[in-house]
């Protein structure tokens, strides 16, 4: 039996929490849809994500919300929506949904890339512990 094709295996891993993120964005479902699908053309025909890094969910959010950005256009701009999962995650807010450069952001802040970064997978891991303990919450809520 053979393996999955790349592209296949990357939906399977990340499309959910994608999804999630361009319903947040788009004012309708069948925006969404599109805005996902659209994500994965690009990285199909880019041939992107191809060997994995440890910042490719970081990557992966920043290309939904910038196809997001590309395909509503005049109506939505990157500093008008707020990504529920990055609320309580200033860097990562600023970072992906506004799409601020890592470079840009320390010299905004007067801060350097290895503080910056540190804080960023802090953040990540704040959101993956949240992610699991809901995870939990509703298993047990609902058997």
């Amino acid at each position: 039996m053979g393996q999955k094709p790349f592209i296949e295996a990357l939906y399977d891993r990340h499309s959910s929490m994608l999804y999630s993120i361009a319903l947040q964005i788009s004012p309708t479902q069948s925006g969404a849809e599109e805005i996902l699908i659209r994500t994965f053309q690009k990285i199909d025909q880019q041939a992107m994500f191809r060997d994995h890094h440890p910042a490719d969910c970081a990557n992966l959010i920043k290309l939904v919300i910038q196809t997001a950005i590309e395909y509503l256009g005049a109506n939505v701009t990157a500093n008008n929506f707020k990504i529920k999962q990055f609320e309580d995650t200033p860097i990562l807010h600023k970072l992906l949904c506004e799409q601020m450069s890592l470079d840009n952001y320390c010299d905004e802040n007067g801060i350097g890339r290895a503080e910056v970064t540190k804080i960023f997978r802090q953040e990540f891991a704040q959101i993956r512990k949240l992610k699991v303990s809901q995870h939990y919450e509703d298993k047990f809520k609902y058997g």
